[in-house]
């Protein structure tokens, strides 16, 4: 009996190293199933890349300066994941129509009215095809994805905002973010080599239904070569019918 165990000791050793092999992966397997829940990986997805998969280098004129801490929006929603509809149209509502935009601006952007604020946010769900404003940093369809961002920034427009949101991106941020892209829209208004020139926001009606106003804007600050006015003006009254009724 003694000789038989010891002729069958080498085969026994493999089978219980092969037992414990397999008590150590199912441990490393529940370890790994009962961590704490970090809300998954993220997938910065191509819109951190342009329509050729590459970061957009620096070009065109100075970029605006971008200091997201000085302009902080009190309503913001900060886990992403729980953002919707009513959180980012009212949280860009009550941006616009506050001091903060006027601050941000330098005293450019005057807080807008009700109606001033639900026609430009009109444009901003058309330019960005985003109607809970949560895709921001999107590349145009068409036209070589020529434009990007809230405002679909292009031409001498689009370098300083690409170097800005890669600026953003090395500092840890999300160019998706609403509060980086209302501060950027801001500052670059401060430019007159950019947009200002246009006195787009000095010149706004004081008056006018949404409609108007929403082809004001779209006439004066978005320029778009074929403007689809009417995709605008109904984003605009939804905005401003949401607005009417409390955000209910």
């Amino acid at each position: 009996m003694d000789f038989l165990s010891e002729l069958l000791k080498p085969v026994a050793d493999i089978f219980n190293s092969a037992d414990d092999a397999r008590r150590k992966a199912l441990e490393a397997a529940r370890s790994w199933l009962d961590r704490p829940d970090d809300g998954g990986l993220k997938d910065p997805g191509p819109s951190f890349a342009n329509a050729q998969g590459k970061l957009n280098e620096p070009a065109g004129p100075p970029t605006p300066s971008i200091n997201i801490e000085d302009y902080p929006l009190e309503h913001f929603v900060e886990d992403n994941r729980k953002r919707n509809y009513d959180d980012n149209i009212r949280n860009a509502y009550e941006y616009l129509t506050s001091p903060q935009v006027t601050k941000a601006s330098k005293g450019l952007i005057e807080p807008l009215t009700k109606e001033q604020a639900a026609a430009l946010i009109g444009n901003w769900q058309h330019e960005t095809g985003s109607p809970d404003l949560s895709n921001l940093d999107v590349v145009e369809i068409g036209n070589n994805g020529a434009g990007r961002g809230l405002s679909q920034w292009t031409a001498s427009r689009r370098g300083p905002y690409d170097a800005a949101r890669q600026d953003y991106i090395k500092k840890g941020g999300d160019p998706n973010d609403l509060k980086f892209q209302l501060d950027y829209f801001s500052k670059e208004y401060t430019n007159p080599s950019l947009i200002g020139w246009t006195k787009t926001f000095e010149n706004t009606p004081k008056t006018g239904n949404v409609n108007s106003l929403s082809d004001y804007y779209s006439d004066t600050y978005f320029r778009p070569g074929t403007p689809h006015k009417d995709s605008r003006r109904r984003y605009a009254n939804q905005v401003l019918a949401r607005i009417n009724n409390n955000w209910k």
